[in-house]
């Protein structure tokens, strides 16, 4: 038994390596076909994220929410389930955050209080999102997998509405997006009621 897992792990490892091998040999490729430096290439990859403090905070910053995301994906894989639309929760989770960010941006409440409450307001909008994939699932049998991943459109559709629509007050996109918005809305309350 314990040669097995030994051997297993070997085999994982060996998997891993010849994973990186390939991405390293298809980039190398890809560079040398665009007549660009791999050597230089990969130069400036490294230093891009360890060539600074700057560059390794943002390293930090692109890679925390990816890394809380993935915490919260062992949660469904471990119960079987596959979380497909976990892009459109993280989408809306950072839309109510930055709602509430901005809402709050001018007020005089000590700064803890309002990154405990952006913090809140993430969780809520992006468990409001899985939460509509579970009444999808349960009361419109819409598979999880094709229900998540049709609301991870609907999310991408609404941040755009909200970046080229509200942010710049383009009153024609603004309706125009509600009527769909609004179309989408009833066709899926039909599809819950009637099956």
């Amino acid at each position: 038994m314990m040669q097995t897992k030994g051997h297993s792990r070997w085999i994982n490892i060996g998997f891993q390596l010849v994973g990186i091998i390939a991405a390293v040999g298809f980039t190398t490729i890809i560079l040398l076909l665009a007549e660009a430096p791999p050597l230089k290439a990969f130069q400036q990859l490294i230093l891009g994220i360890v060539g600074s403090i700057d560059n390794v905070s943002n390293v930090l910053v692109s890679w925390m929410p990816l890394l809380i995301t993935t915490a919260g994906l062992l949660v469904t894989f471990a119960a079987g389930l596959w979380n497909i639309g976990i892009e459109g929760q993280i989408i809306m989770g950072a839309v109510f955050t930055t709602w509430v960010l901005r809402l709050l941006q001018n007020s005089s409440w000590p700064a803890g209080i309002i990154l405990v409450l952006a913090i809140l307001a993430g969780i809520i909008g992006g468990g409001l999102w899985a939460f509509l994939v579970g009444v999808l699932k349960t009361f419109g049998g819409v598979n999880e997998i094709f229900g998540g991943l049709g609301l991870n459109f609907i999310a991408n559709a609404i941040v755009l509405w909200l970046i080229y629509g509200l942010a710049i007050g383009d009153g024609p996109l603004i309706g125009a997006n509600a009527v769909t918005l609004a179309l989408v809305a009833t066709i899926l309350a039909m599809k819950l009621r009637y099956g």
